[in-house]
This record gives structure tokens, C-alpha cells and sequence, in this order.
């Protein structure tokens, strides 16, 4: 049996109680529309209301409205007034979509043909709605979706009849690489927290992809699933048959289980994207809107046990010096070890790992770094990414708009290369590990009762020795990263549906320093701590959101001068007054606060402000990433968009966006002003363009380490262009052109293609090529009590041509939905020339003399 009604939340069922009020809700559909199988393409006729928010007024809006109101006031005032004729948050609250499951009687053969008697026994739902292209309108092709529960796996079959069967998209493609293909993806809601789900999306081929949607929307790819999909294409369509085993979800069990569900699909080319659950465009979509999966009766918490062993081989060829002892032209690596993931409770896993395969699963990219700071690459081990989402922590910080923040914990800070480095005059040759050995890993992530979020993870990795040969020809050995302990624990409570959370961090890194060269350079200990909020109102459509976090660092008295003087934050600058170089201290403290709020939905204009601050003893680099502190930052980044098609575009976005930085000594040393435009076509082209002012600013990294320098204003143009990516062939153009006031630029355009041969095969070439003029690159610093016009110091720098190119190369092969060959490969060439050398005379301005 479908039901098609209403279901409150838990908040709007206490509500009735209290009040003995009767609600009547309205629904997105027309009485047209809810007749069965009605095709007939007119547009619904309705008035979508909002859902029920929660009924607290909370003293942050009121901050926030007070806040936004000098900067948004016109635009968003109006909107705000449209918001409160249509009904706010008091509005009743849309229909709720529900599909009743019904038991197996039987047994299912998953074969993608749905001819057992047992699916005769659910009621199909077939009342999709688009979202694109024609937003609020039936779906133009008949869906028909069961749902059968089992005693220990979930069973759903569809019907996706087609009028144009030959034009099917039914590509081949690796696991979770589902691009513009025509497919039918289902996300469940199990532990019905509507925060969280599972999506499991199949393909016409039988492609398939699985990931975690986290709290935060973002999806998890690295989650596999054990789950069993097949898909057949026949004269009416294409037809699909899945079995998730309940092993592979977590939930709590209850006498009578209800889940969330949200079922979409995709006709590729249409460019039709239709739901079970609709939502407009102009509104917040997630988990929380999903419809209701009910019928499952009581289901019991299944044992959860998965044991994934590996073995690993490697083959390095490189140029190997002949009087090299450690290294051979050729040599063959090869390790094993095995994961673990036990499920403790339904809703509580532990996942565990012995000698792990840590080896990337891409190499990264090839890039080239002249500055003082580190480089960040991406994590791409498995271990690690899967769940990470948990993890995170802090503010708001993506978008049009970004403050430079960090990241709290950076897995690649566990098992990166020894931090000690053996060379010099005195060694010839070294033999050092690439990387510091994982003993042991294990990870505790899930929910608590429910509301509580919780992740920690653990991990050690061994004392690391390298051996080199002296200028003599005597071998030795010296210790290059000692024994480390690394603790990430994570909680976070979500409340109203998540409309409200507030969490927390703790990070803990101890290192067994012993060795006098590895005490002098590491801390023996780091600590951060902090807490986190965000809230949402309005039907999600305002946000508010913050962190406050500490940290300690503690060690040697080498080792923190060593943090000191770090480019992070360079205490030893001359005329930095509002931080002194202490050679004595053996700890360092400090903190990171960050706050943003705007408006995420709505029809037209969206936007929002953010502020950070970031003192100049905050120190995470032992177990996070950071390349700047001692910041205060504003920024701000209003956009209007349009989502109805019209007769050129069918979306496009205007965006504005301006940041300022200060140092803690009130020297503004970064603004930017940017304004953007991006555009899909009527023929699903699309393009952008950004144009970026950063006016002149004195910097304080500039003489690394120095007195204060001086930044030339910058300008930027950046368009791109891309074809329709359904085609067999599709082209993407890049292009960045950067120049000064000073007579620096860069141009850097690229050009990438996408072929696909044949079903199975795809293709692609993103060659581009770089052409830096830079007139101030940094050389080096030497002492000259005679400068005194720069506090004892001679900066030198020079012009700098530099030409790089590089063609990215990708190959997928698919045999199988479960078998693929990939290939990756990076031709990388930079070269480039110093002249003109010069030296740098005028401490906070743009002044240097040529040699």
C-alpha cells in the first residue's frame, strides 16, 4: 500500500499534543498530478508552503539580522518580505511522500528482471517530480519503484520505462564514476536522524556507486558497500533490482522501523533529473527533506564483522649513482596486512588495520613551489577518507567568499615522510624511508543514542632510522623520526532535527624524542582543543555557525624558537612589535575563531559574512595544516542567481565577493575584490568568468622574516568554457591571466578533451602550459650591520621567467562494473631563469634598487 500524506516531526507531533490543534497540510501536487500514471506534461499548479522549523526565536538571530543589515539591507530585505507574505516558519509544512514496504514472501533472484511473484505483492509508486529541467513538473518518463524487507536485507525494484529505449545511456563505468549517464540513485535515511544516509545509485549497464552523505551534505565515495545490483534494457525502458544487506546500514532497532528515502533519477539526454521527494530549487535540500521508507516492521541489529586482507607490490626504475650502496636501477617492493570493521552497535563501527596499505591510491600531482610555504595535497588514503566527515570541525568556510583557514586534523600528517633530514658536505649517500611506518590504526565512528555524533581515531607510527654514507666512505646510521602517538576524538550533538549542533575537538600528538637532533627540531608534545556550533532557520534558509579553538605546543627550547621563527608566523621580524622572539620558552599557545552567517536559499539573492581570527602562537601543523597565523579576517559575498530557464540561459549566477586581512599589529596585509559570473546555456554549455582586484598591501612575509614588505596591486581575469558533457566528445577551455602594477604577469591557459571511443573506454587530455614574469622573487637574506635602512640585513631578490608545462593523461578501461583499468600520467616539465637581481631598500613600501 502508498500512502501520499503528511508525517510531522517529532517537534510537530509534541505541538499537537500540547495544543489538541488539527493541521491541515497542503501538498506540492495538484489534484491533477495525483491522479495515477497521468502523463499528460501540464504544469502543477500549487502552493508549495515551508516545513516546520523550530519555535524558538534564538537571541543569534536577532545578532545576525542586526549584523547583515547595513550590507544586505536592500536586496534581502525585500526577500525577506516576499519570505513572510508566502509564510515563514509558521507556514504549514509540505507533504511528506511515503512508500509502505512489504514482506518478502519468498525469496528475490537479484537479476534486474523482477518476475518473482513477491513483487506483485508492493504497491509501485510512480509520482516523480523534476527539478530540472522543468522544475515542478511531472516526470516526463514513467517510474515505477517496490520496496520488499526481508529478514536480513532490503530489497527494491523499478520500473524506468522509456519512450526512446535506443537512446539509453548505458555507458560502462568504474565504481563510483557515474557522470552524466542515465541512472536511478536511491539514498536511505536508516538511522532516520535526517542528517545522514547511504546512496547506492545503479546504472542501465549495471554501473554502479555507493557512498556516506554526511551531515554536512558532502558524500563520502570512499564508503563501499557489500550489496548486490542488477539492470536490464529492454524495448520499454531499462529495469533494476538491488539487495542491500541490513549488515550494511546502520540503524536502531524499533518495534516498527520507518526510515527516511529519497529516490531520484536521471535521464541523461533530457538532462532530467525527477524525485520521489521534491524540492525546489530555491530551497535548502537535504537529508532533511527526504520522504518516509515505512512498512519495515521490526528489524534486527545485524553482526557485523568484515576482514579485508591485501598484498601490495611495487617495481622502482631510477638513475642510480654507481658508487651508491643503499640503491639498486631496479628494485621490487612487496608487504601485506589485512582491515578490520566490526560493527559494536547498529549505529557504532570500529575499524581496525595492521600493517595498512597506506599507499596512494593516485599519485599527486607535480607542482612547483618557490615560496616559504608548505604545499597541501589532498588526502587520498582509504583508511582515512572513509568517514572523515565526522572529523571536521569548525566554521563555515567554503564558498565564493574564503577565509584562509586550515584544517584542525590533517590525516597526512600520519605516516608522512621522517621530519628529519640527513645531507650536507659531510654525507654522499642516504638510505631514509619516504615515509614513517603505521604500526597500527583504528578508528571508533558512529552515533550515540540519538543525537550524538561521535568519531576518534588513533594511530602509531615507529621510530624511523636512516643509514648514509660519509664523505670517508664509513657508513652510519642516525634516527630520523621518533615513536608517535597520534589521538583524534570528535563528538558533535544535534538537536531540532539538525537544525541546531554543537560539537567538539581534541587532538593529542606525544612524540618519544629521546635522540638530542630530534628533541632540538619536533615537540614532544601538541594539544588543540575546542568547541564548535552551527543553526539553521527559516526552513534551513538562514545560517549561523562559529568555533572557538586552543592549542599548546610543548617542547625543547631549540624546538620552539624553531616554531617561532617558522614562516607560519616569523617572530623575529624587526619592527613586529606586538610579538617578541623568546630563545627560552619551551611551549607555545594560541587560537583560531571563526563566525559566519548568511542566507543558503531562497529565489534570488544569497549571501553571507564571515570573520576570523587567528593569533600568532596558534600552532596545529603537528597533526593539522596551517601556512598563516597572527590574522584577523572580514569578508563578505552576496549572490544572485536565477534557476528558471529563459531563452538563453537555463540558470546563471552573478556573484560578489571582497575579504580584508590584518595582522595582530594592524597592518592590513591582504584585500581582494572579485566579481564572478557563471552560466549554463540553453544547449548545456557552460562558461564563467571572474575578475579579482587585490589592491597594494604592505606584507609581512614578503622578506621572509624581515621588516615589512610591500605587495604591488594585482589584477586577474579567469574565463572557462566547457561543451555539453553528455556528448561522446567534449572540450574544456581554462584560462588565468594575472598581471601587476609593477610589470609582473602569468598566463596560464589550458585545454582539455574527453573522447570516448567505445561504451566501455574513456579518454582524456588536459595539456597547459605556464608562462611566469615575476619581478620581486625572493633569493636570500644576508647580514650587513650596514644596512640599517632594513634592520641589519640585505634582502636580495630578482625577476623570474618561468615556463611550465604539463599534459594530464587518464584512461578507464572498464570490463566490468567490478573490473577496471586505469591509467594516470603526468608529464611534467618547469624550467625558468634569474636576472636582474636587486635588493630590496624601503622597509614597508615597494622599493628596491637593481644590481
Amino acid at each position: 500500500m502508498i500512502v501520499f500524506a503528511t508525517r510531522p516531526r517529532r517537534q510537530d507531533l509534541a505541538c499537537v499534543r500540547e495544543r489538541s490543534e488539527v493541521f491541515t497540510y497542503r501538498s506540492y501536487l495538484s489534484d491533477k498530478y495525483r491522479e495515477a500514471g497521468r502523463r499528460d506534461g501540464g504544469r502543477v499548479q500549487s502552493q508549495p508552503g515551508q516545513r516546520t522549523t523550530p519555535s524558538r526565536v534564538s537571541i543569534m538571530k536577532t545578532i545576525l539580522t542586526c549584523v547583515l543589515s547595513v550590507s544586505l539591507a536592500t536586496p534581502l530585505a525585500a526577500q525577506r518580505q516576499e519570505h513572510e507574505r508566502g509564510g515563514g516558519g509558521g507556514s504549514p509544512p509540505q507533504a511528506t511522500p511515503v512508500i509502505e514496504a512489504a514482506p518478502l514472501e519468498g525469496s528475490i533472484q537479484v537479476d534486474g528482471i523482477l518476475d518473482e511473484p513477491a513483487w506483485s505483492a508492493a504497491e509501485p509508486f510512480s509520482r516523480f517530480i523534476q527539478s530540472q529541467p522543468d522544475e515542478g513538473e511531472p516526470a516526463s518518463e514513467r517510474t515505477e519503484v517496490r520496496v520488499l524487507v526481508g529478514s536480513d536485507a532490503l530489497y527494491i525494484g523499478a520500473y524506468l520505462f522509456d519512450g526512446d529505449p535506443d537512446s539509453i545511456r548505458a555507458r560502462m563505468a568504474r565504481r563510483d564514476a557515474l557522470t552524466d549517464f542515465d541512472y536511478l540513485l536511491i539514498q536511505i535515511d536508516s538511522r532516520h536522524d535526517h542528517l545522514t544516509a547511504y546512496a547506492f545509485g545503479i546504472t542501465p549497464s549495471g554501473a554502479f556507486q555507493d557512498a556516506a552523505r554526511g551531515a554536512d551534505g558532502s558524500y563520502d565515495f570512499s564508503w563501499d558497500a557489500v550489496w548486490d545490483l542488477e539492470a536490464q534494457v529492454t524495448d520499454e525502458g531499462w529495469f533494476a533490482e538491488v539487495r542491500i544487506p541490513f549488515s550494511q546500514l546502520r540503524f536502531a532497532s524499533s518495534a516498527d522501523s520507518e526510515w527516511g528515502l529519497q529516490l531520484s533519477r536521471m535521464i541523461s539526454r533530457k538532462r532530467e533529473n525527477s524525485h520521489f521527494a521534491y524540492v525546489p530549487l530555491t530551497e535548502s535540500s537535504g537529508v532533511h527533506t527526504f520522504g518516509h521508507l515505512a512498512g519495515l516492521g521490526y528489524i534486527d541489529e545485524p553482526s557485523r564483522l568484515e576482514l579485508m586482507p591485501y598484498v601490495v607490490g611495487r617495481v622502482e626504475d631510477r638513475n642510480t649513482p654507481s658508487g651508491n650502496p643503499f640503491r639498486d636501477e631496479r628494485e621490487a617492493f612487496g608487504s601485506g596486512g589485512f582491515d578490520l570493521k566490526y560493527g559494536l552497535t547498529g549505529q557504532l563501527t570500529l575499524d581496525a588495520t595492521v600493517n595498512p596499505d597506506f599507499g596512494q591510491v593516485e599519485v599527486d600531482p607535480a607542482v612547483v613551489n618557490l615560496t616559504a610555504f608548505e604545499t597541501f595535497y589532498p588526502e587520498q588514503r582509504p583508511f582515512f577518507v572513509e568517514g572523515r566527515e565526522i572529523f571536521r570541525y569548525g566554521a563555515r568556510s567554503e564558498g565564493f567568499v574564503t577565509s584562509n583557514l586550515g584544517q584542525v586534523f590533517y590525516s597526512r600528517r600520519i605516516g608522512r615522510a621522517p621530519q628529519r633530514r640527513l645531507g650536507g658536505p659531510t654525507v654522499q649517500y642516504v638510505d631514509a624511508p619516504e615515509t614513517s611506518t603505521i604500526a597500527g590504526a583504528a578508528k571508533l565512528s558512529g552515533r550515540v543514542g540519538d543525537r550524538w555524533s561521535l568519531g576518534l581515531l588513533e594511530a602509531v607510527t615507529l621510530r624511523e632510522e636512516a643509514h648514509y654514507l660519509d664523505a670517508q666512505g664509513a657508513e652510519g646510521s642516525a634516527f630520523v623520526e621518533p615513536l608517535s602517538n597520534y589521538l583524534v576524538g570528535r563528538a558533535r550533538r544535534d538537536s531540532q532535527d539538525g537544525y541546531t549542533s554543537v560539537g567538539g575537538i581534541v587532538t593529542a600528538v606525544t612524540r618519544k624524542v629521546g635522540d638530542p637532533a630530534l628533541r632540538d627540531l619536533l615537540h614532544s608534545d601538541a594539544y588543540v582543543a575546542g568547541l564548535d556550533f552551527s543553526h539553521t532557520w527559516g526552513n534551513r534558509e538562514w545560517f549561523v555557525n562559529g568555533s572557538l579553538v586552543g592549542s599548546r605546543v610543548a617542547g625543547s627550547s631549540e624546538a620552539i624558537l624553531r616554531t617561532q621563527l617558522s614562516s607560519v608566523r616569523y617572530y623575529q621580524r624587526p619592527d613586529a612589535h606586538h610579538v617578541v622572539l623568546d630563545s627560552t620558552r619551551t611551549s607555545l599557545s594560541g587560537y583560531r575563531a571563526t563566525f559566519t552567517a548568511g542566507r543558503q536559499a531562497g529565489q534570488h539573492w544569497l549571501g553571507y559574512a564571515l570573520l576570523t581570527a587567528r593569533s600568532p602562537g596558534w600552532e596545529v601543523n603537528d597533526v593539522g595544516f596551517e601556512t598563516e597565523v597572527d590574522r584577523k579576517e572580514a569578508g563578505l559575498a552576496l549572490t544572485y542567481r536565477e534557476t528558471v530557464p529563459g531563452r538563453h540561459f537555463r540558470r546563471y549566477s552573478i556573484d560578489f565577493g571582497t575579504t580584508h586581512a590584518w595582522n595582530y599589529g594592524g597592518d592590513r596585509v591582504r584585500s581582494s575584490i572579485i566579481l564572478r559570473s557563471a552560466q549554463q546555456w540553453s544547449n548545456y554549455w557552460a562558461s564563467s568568468v571572474a575578475l579579482e582586484v587585490q589592491p597594494g598591501a604592505v606584507s609581512d612575509r614578503r622578506l621572509w622574516g624581515g621588516p615589512l614588505g610591500w605587495t604591488a596591486t594585482n589584477y586577474a581575469v579567469i574565463p572557462s568554457l566547457s561543451t555539453d558533457s553528455r556528448k561522446p566528445h567534449q572540450l574544456q577551455f581554462r584560462g588565468q591571466m594575472v598581471w601587476n602594477e609593477v610589470g609582473g604577469w602569468l598566463a596560464a591557459p589550458s585545454i582539455g578533451a574527453t573522447i570516448r571511443p567505445s561504451e566501455a573506454v574513456e579518454l582524456s587530455f588536459s595539456p597547459t602550459y605556464g608562462r611566469l614574469h615575476a619581478v620581486a622573487q625572493y633569493v636570500s637574506t644576508i647580514s650587513d650591520p650596514l644596512a640599517t635602512a632594513t634592520e641589519g640585513a640585505r634582502y636580495i631578490f630578482s625577476d623570474l621567467d618561468r615556463h611550465t608545462i604539463s599534459l594530464d593523461t587518464r584512461l578507464n578501461w572498464t570490463f566490468t562494473p567490478r573490473l577496471t583499468f586505469q591509467l594516470y600520467l603526468q608529464p611534467f616539465v618547469s624550467c625558468g631563469d634569474y636576472s636582474r637581481f636587486k635588493e630590496w631598500l624601503k622597509p614597508g613600501e615597494w622599493g628596491m634598487d637593481t644590481y
